[in-house]
């Protein structure tokens, strides 16, 4: 699986900007990657409607 592109996933912008958001149903998993070491750290997942407050 790429982490990077698919229709479910999002680069996010502003405050957010370097974190990537993976949509499942009505839950979001947000994530960072490191390239360098080619590492994946899960940041958090949440119900879509406590997302984003």
């Amino acid at each position: 699986m790429n982490p990077y592109f698919g229709s479910n996933i999002k680069k996010l912008k502003g405050n957010f900007e370097g974190i990537y958001r993976y949509r499942i149903g009505k839950f979001r998993l947000f994530y960072i990657i490191k390239d360098k070491e080619l590492i994946v750290i899960f940041i958090d997942v949440d119900l879509r409607k406590d997302s984003y407050k």
